[in-house]
């Protein structure tokens, strides 16, 4: 799950917080002090060696009513006839 996020994971943290930065342009504009607090956050939980993109994608698997990541994985790749080991 964790490959293709390498933005997230990136050492170079003030490349992470650019890519925050254009990111925004996408999804609404964000003010300077709250990228500054999400960006204190992503440093604190690589720190921690914490996924966050893991951590994300787990939390909607949930919202959306599966059990895990795993599950929504799984039960995705059924639905799609290519389903992924557990």
């Amino acid at each position: 799950m964790t490959e293709g996020y390498t933005f997230l994971e990136t050492r170079d943290h003030e490349h992470a917080l650019e890519s925050f930065r254009r990111a925004t342009e996408l999804y609404g504009q964000l003010g300077d002090r709250t990228l500054e607090l999400l960006h204190a956050d992503m440093v604190a939980k690589l720190a921690r060696g914490i996924n966050v993109s893991e951590e994300v994608y787990e939390f909607l698997a949930k919202e959306s009513g599966y059990a895990s990541l795993q599950e929504a994985e799984r039960r995705l790749g059924e639905r799609r006839g290519s389903a992924r080991p557990a």
